[in-house]
């Protein structure tokens, strides 16, 4: 379950997106000529592929790979080209999930990180390590700083809404924790 709703069933919400806006912005440009397309439309399908820029690199590597035109990316073909490529966007499918120790440091205070186990690739903005199992995952979570500088936090706690929150996939995260990082 995702926080936002795909138009392409199936994919990513980050990939979907990204499709969505590439497709949009060559049907603009293609749709206009010879003059110039609406600004407006043109910047809403930019500001899409600006917020999902690694769903966009994946789009752009099936193309590349496929020899197939944007605006003829069919999402079940790029799904299953994810699929044939074990590609770590669909890793949280799996019957044995990869589990990642990510971590971000928006969350919190200045100094100081939150790093969380997840299953979702897409919400990985830094990786402290991975894992098919949570525990050895939650090892590599407190080996990637020194010794006590990683705190467990509450479930009801304001950090760990403040993480989910922002989120693609909070359903897929455990483990939420504060790191005081050294800089």
């Amino acid at each position: 379950m995702s926080n936002r709703e795909t138009k392409f069933e199936g994919l990513p919400v980050e990939i979907s997106e990204a499709l969505q806006g590439l497709q949009a912005q060559a049907g603009l440009v293609t749709a206009s000529l010879p003059s110039a397309p609406k600004r407006e439309s043109l910047a809403d399908a930019h500001r899409m592929m600006a917020a999902n820029r690694r769903g966009v690199r994946q789009v752009l590597e099936f193309v590349k790979e496929t020899d197939t035109p944007v605006p003829e990316v069919k999402p079940e073909a790029l799904r299953e080209w994810l699929k044939d490529k074990d590609s770590l966007w669909l890793s949280h499918e799996k019957p044995i999930p990869v589990i990642y120790a990510a971590c971000v440091d928006e969350c919190s205070d200045p100094g100081s990180g939150v790093y969380f186990l997840t299953a979702y690739w897409g919400d990985v903005d830094g990786c402290a390590g991975h894992s098919f199992s949570r525990e050895d995952a939650l090892k590599l979570m407190h080996e990637a700083l020194e010794p006590g500088a990683i705190t467990l936090v509450e479930e009801d706690s304001e950090v760990r809404r403040a993480l989910l929150s922002k989120l693609r996939r909070p359903d897929l995260v455990s483990h939420v924790a504060t790191a005081t990082i050294s800089h």
